[in-house]
């Protein structure tokens, strides 16, 4: 008799088991739609890449994490601290919609010679779509990242050319 009132109590276990697992399961996508209609309500900023690529995020998610949230690489040294200007990006499209970079970022951005659509990922957060190209390759090191100002982002300068006409000597000199 012992034995059929524990093989009924661990059917008895099983079935809750399986009830608080099937609990569990519904309210984890019931969080899931619910944070999905919090999000609409709250609005999607989606970042473009020059690859096609798009990654919908929340306002208020720096560029750079959401290339990490969509394991897009890009290039940090500092870990996304706005000190190295490795995750720098040139604004394709949104700029006017972007907040002002702060002082850390104006001064990093001043430092490099950046041009006024250029912007570090890790400090720039969207609140509206934006189109970006990253500047540096995702395997950059410390040492790449202090080229000459300019590079990857074009500068614009005056030139000057001279041309000189007129004969030359063919022999030795003096002649």
């Amino acid at each position: 008799m012992e034995e059929a009132a524990a093989i009924d109590l661990i059917y008895r276990l099983e079935a809750w088991a399986l009830a608080v697992m099937a609990a569990l399961l519904i309210l984890t996508l019931l969080a899931r739609l619910l944070r999905q209609a919090w999000q609409r309500r709250r609005g999607i900023v989606t970042v473009s890449y020059p690859a096609g690529q798009k990654v919908a995020v929340a306002p208020g998610t720096s560029i750079l994490d959401a290339s990490r949230q969509a394991r897009i690489p890009h290039a940090e040294v500092c870990g996304g601290r706005g000190r190295c200007s490795t995750c720098r990006i040139r604004i394709a499209g949104g700029l006017a919609d972007l907040p002002p970079p702060g002082d850390a970022e104006a001064r990093v951005l001043a430092r490099i010679g950046a041009a006024h659509n250029v912007r570090l990922a890790c400090q720039t957060v969207p609140l509206r779509d934006v189109e970006v190209a990253p500047l540096l390759p995702p395997a950059v090191g410390p040492k790449e990242q202090r080229r000459q100002a300019g590079y990857l982002q074009g500068d614009e300068r005056e030139v000057a050319i001279r041309i000189e006409v007129g004969t030359r000597s063919s022999g030795a000199p003096g002649t």
